[in-house]
Order: structure tokens, then C-alpha cells, then sequence
């Protein structure tokens, strides 16, 4: 009887992991990975090629999110993104920080001529919301799209 019982819980225990009852926990246990940082990393790039402001903002870190989104406020319609590839992403030994390697073309209205740009982008894993956020370099963001500096912006 009692090993019956055992297997049972057992049982119920396998049937409350597989159903989803501890799946959120343990995806914000899992260490962060290259694929998701990458994923994250290529939907900024995304986001900005279509000139979406606050979903862009949405993957940058909080910390930086006001100062991202003051530097492109307005600017959707003269600054044209027109490729965005992530060309490499290395996790550092820390698993909280990553480096993408991008490269992405851009002109600007009304100007015709499409210039190159690449670099590094930063990722933080924020491990309180099991995610990768972008942490761009704003001052070198608007000297790469040709626009003023945000003043106050960290």
C-alpha cells in the first residue's frame, strides 16, 4: 500500500511538471542562453527597421528605455533603418552579460544615400524577469543615426 502511495505521488508530481503547474519557475531558473540573447538582439533590430519606437523601447533595458526613447522620439519618419543582422552573439563567462556583433544600413529623409554602420550591442540578463534587455550606447547611437545627443540621458 504504501509503495502504491509513493508512485502515485510520484505520479502526480511528474503530471504537475509536464502540465505547466512549475514550468514558469523553472524557465526563470534556466541559466540564459546564446539563442535567446540572439532573439532578443534580432528583434530590436526589427522593430527598428520598421521605425516602431516603443516596441524597439520595449527591449531595452528600463534603465535606459526613457533616454532610448526621448533620442528617437519623432525621428521614425526621417531615419530609415533598411537592414538590421545580427552577426554573432558571444554570452560572457558572468552569464548576465552578452555582446552582439551588428551590422545594419540606414539613410536619412531626404536624403537617398544608404550608409553601413556595425558594432557591438550590449544584452543584460535580468534574472527577476528571466529575460535579455538591450543595452545600447545612446550617445554612440545618435552619433551612428546623425542625431543630437540627449541631454540627461545616462
Amino acid at each position: 500500500m504504501e509503495r502504491g502511495m509513493r508512485r502515485g505521488g510520484l505520479l502526480l508530481l511528474g503530471f504537475l511538471l509536464l502540465s505547466g503547474g512549475c514550468i514558469g519557475p523553472l524557465q526563470r531558473l534556466r541559466s540564459p542562453g546564446v539563442e535567446s540573447a540572439w532573439e532578443v538582439a534580432d528583434k530590436y533590430g526589427t522593430e527598428l527597421r520598421w521605425g516602431r519606437v516603443n516596441e524597439a523601447a520595449a527591449l531595452v533595458h528600463p534603465k535606459l528605455r526613457t533616454g532610448f526613447r526621448r533620442l528617437l522620439a519623432g525621428q521614425e519618419d526621417r531615419i530609415r533603418i533598411t537592414s538590421f543582422e545580427v552577426e554573432s552573439v558571444e554570452v560572457q563567462l558572468d552569464k548576465r552579460t552578452a555582446q552582439a556583433m551588428v551590422r545594419y544600413s540606414l539613410y536619412r529623409v531626404p536624403a537617398v544615400v544608404e550608409e553601413s554602420r556595425s558594432g557591438p550591442l550590449q544584452l543584460r540578463w535580468e534574472l527577476s524577469g528571466g529575460r535579455w534587455y538591450v543595452e545600447p550606447d545612446l550617445p554612440a547611437l545618435a552619433r551612428d543615426l546623425g542625431l543630437e545627443p540627449v541631454s540627461g540621458a545616462p
